[in-house]
């Protein structure tokens, strides 16, 4: 596209410098054109009113694209535009037109964005989360760096429910180390957000995934307090019972465990048991999380025989889910524990079905996050049972796939360590053990109370700082 600057947009009408104004906000390519299409029954911004009126829509980026501002494929699915379109458009308006686009950005991406309701994962609206996220990181970072600016744009409550969500995608998707940055953004603008009116619950939700993000970088007394705060303003506002209670009692459960308090894990992940059992009405989903982490916090208590039970309950859950991320975590769970209960042919038993799943139509939902953890998980088994060439194999993909894609330091500092050992028993490759096994402790001192010395051959001392889920 050639372009002439300075540009003017003087020739466009004002629905026209809307459109274009709002695509100024989000990433500059591949953005669906039906973005722009707002279904009826939601309340939408007069401004916006031409989303719902498909020959007006068409008018307005037929006049975009004949002036060479923006471009549409082939197939009219995708509209694209350059970036220092988007800069000069945005340059030229005053501050509070700025906002005002802002602002129809974000209900914009809330209309297409996956929701994060209760907490409950759902993997079948994610591929649209993948769609979405760089648009809303290009609105997000756009917020971010105007805070540098004399007129920063101010935050809204949408915007921070925006973030909600964003976060709670990325937590399970994260692949580009992105999730902290949200999460500072947010914690930001419910700052700014306190003079013009603050949602609890809202705030309670950024506390929730602070936490769990923290847990999952091994920070965690900061992700213990977090959880803590959150579930004291969920106390004062929702019901013993609600779904967000029972979420928040899972979470301290895994955190105290974390912490190899197992006792109190267990007591607060009673009290989530018990509040699903006491709805009238089942909720696979919960039931899911509650049954899996069970497991986990017996199984890192060495209660082997108790972790396997649960587990095989959560399993027959999540079969009934058809859920690919939850079967897999279950899968990963009792691969590990039936290592620990030195029963390689179970542990080869889960890893096979975990890998036979993830081959499947249904496995290709499975993402990059997912693939590299079941990568350790096989190669732990094979470990195990001493298949060194398959350990390596299987290690090996693990770790640069956790390298690549910036998974928590902990587990990518237990999958180099293990690495490490498997590549030491093998003549041929004992001198990239020795440089894995110096990586490895790198990474390890990177974490809180990881610089204490250590036996370099105890999985133990690299474990402990995995996350509960993961361990």
């Amino acid at each position: 596209m050639d372009l002439k600057l300075p540009m003017s947009f003087e020739a466009l009408d004002q629905d026209a410098k809307i459109c274009l104004g709002v695509l100024s906000f989000v990433a500059a390519e591949n953005l669906p054109s039906k973005f722009l299409q707002v279904s009826s029954g939601t309340d939408l911004p007069e401004a916006l009113a031409f989303t719902r009126d498909k020959n007006k829509l068409g008018g307005l980026i037929e006049q975009l694209t004949d002036t060479a501002l923006i471009r549409q494929s082939e197939d009219r699915s995708t509209l694209s535009l350059h970036r220092l379109v988007q800069a000069e458009f945005l340059n030229q308006i005053n501050h509070e037109d700025q906002q005002r686009l802002f602002e129809n950005s974000i209900y914009l991406l809330r209309q297409v964005f996956p929701h994060r309701g209760q907490a409950r994962v759902n993997e079948l609206e994610w591929p649209a989360g993948d769609i979405y996220w760089p648009h809303c990181l290009a609105t997000i970072s756009k917020y971010r760096d105007s805070r540098e600016e004399m007129e920063p744009l101010r935050p809204t409550l949408e915007f921070c429910k925006l973030l909600d969500d964003c976060s709670w995608y990325l937590f399970h998707n994260d692949i580009a180390g992105t999730v902290a940055m949200v999460i500072d953004v947010w914690f930001d603008a419910n700052a700014a957000c306190k003079k013009t009116g603050q949602d609890p619950m809202v705030y309670a939700n950024l506390l929730n995934i602070a936490g769990l993000n923290n847990m999952s970088i091994g920070e965690f007394a900061r992700s213990e307090a977090h959880f803590l705060e959150c579930k004291s303003i969920r106390s004062k506002h929702l019901a013993e019972n609600d779904e967000a209670m029972l979420n928040i009692n899972s979470n301290i459960g895994l955190i105290y465990s974390c912490q190899n308090d197992s006792q109190r894990g267990v007591s607060f992940l009673m009290r989530a048991l018990k509040i699903l059992h006491s709805w009238d009405h089942r909720n696979l989903v919960k039931e899911v999380l509650v049954y899996t982490n069970l497991g986990k916090i017996y199984g890192a208590a060495g209660e082997l025989d108790e972790a396997e039970r649960y587990l095989h309950i959560a399993l027959q859950v999540a079969i009934e889910l058809n859920s690919v991320y939850w079967t897999t975590a279950i899968y990963r769970a009792l691969a590990r524990t039936a290592v620990c209960m030195a029963n390689i042919s179970a542990a080869d038993k889960y890893a096979r079905k975990m890998r036979d799943l993830l081959e499947t139509p249904s496995g290709s939902r499975a993402g990059k996050l997912i693939q590299s953890k079941c990568k350790y998980a096989e190669g732990l088994v094979h470990h195990k049972a001493g298949r060194k060439t398959e350990a390596i194999e299987h290690l090996e993909r693990a770790d640069a796939m956790m390298t690549m894609h910036r998974l928590p330091i902990p587990l990518r500092a237990r999958t180099t360590h293990l690495f490490s050992r498997a590549c030491l028993l093998v003549d041929s490759r004992h001198e990239e053990g020795l440089r894995l096994k110096l990586k490895a402790r790198h990474l390890r001192q990177l974490l809180p109370g990881g610089k204490e010395t250590i036996d370099e051959a105890d999985d133990e001392a690299y474990d402990k700082f995995v996350d509960v889920i993961e361990r």
